[in-house]
């Protein structure tokens, strides 16, 4: 029952990545202004003051997930298998850090890090808390998914009334999930409390 559930979440998004995902989470749930795969230079200058090496030549990166709201900005680092490791999520976030400060005049930066599934649970916490302690959030597509549909109910839209088109991918897969609970009473979603028992994995991280 879990691994269903499960999949009928995440498949659905098979065709989006997950860093669209999280440019919509912030868009609609937290009303960031929001860029996705923003591309910039990685000078020989920048390299330098963030690795302490120099390079031969400059080259290009991407920031994953840019948002910008007011004065603060939240620079964010996707991996869909929790595949990257902790000093490569640090170095990647701190040169979008660096990116931003010369780019856009804003007072406050975050730093986050988000994923969808971790194969192995113990290594994850491990370097989830390493992050935390780094200042990087770390926040899981489970989690946005719920915050998601919680924004949506808090709007008091009738999703048993289906008119209108949703043309957005995303919000479309999450009124269906409300149009399931208001049918049959369940959330799509388990409860926290079954996940390990179910299979060892980690979706969730708070």
């Amino acid at each position: 029952m879990y691994n269903s559930l499960v999949r009928g979440v995440i498949m659905p998004f098979a065709g989006q990545a997950l860093e669209e995902f999280t440019g919509a989470y912030l868009r609609e749930v937290h009303d960031y202004i929001v860029m996705v795969h923003v591309d910039y230079l990685r000078t020989k200058e920048l390299v330098s003051k963030i690795e302490g090496k120099t390079p031969k030549q400059d080259y290009w990166s991407d920031i994953d997930v840019l948002g910008i709201k007011g004065d603060e900005a939240i620079i964010v680092s996707c991996d869909e298998n929790c595949s990257k490791r902790v000093e490569e999520i640090v170095r990647e976030l701190k040169y979008g850090e660096e990116y931003v400060k010369n780019k856009y005049k804003v007072k406050t930066i975050r730093k986050m890090y988000v994923f969808s599934i971790c194969w192995a649970p113990n290594q994850c916490k491990e370097n989830f808390k390493k992050l935390n302690n780094l200042g990087i959030e770390v926040k899981s597509f489970v989690s946005m998914v719920r915050e998601f549909i919680n924004k949506l109910r808090a709007t008091k839209i009738d999703y048993t009334v289906r008119v209108g088109k949703f043309t957005d991918p995303i919000l479309w897969v999450l009124r269906e999930i409300e149009v399931i609970k208001t049918l049959t009473g369940r959330d799509v979603l388990p409860p926290t409390s079954e996940k390990s028992k179910r299979r060892n994995v980690l979706v969730e991280w708070e």
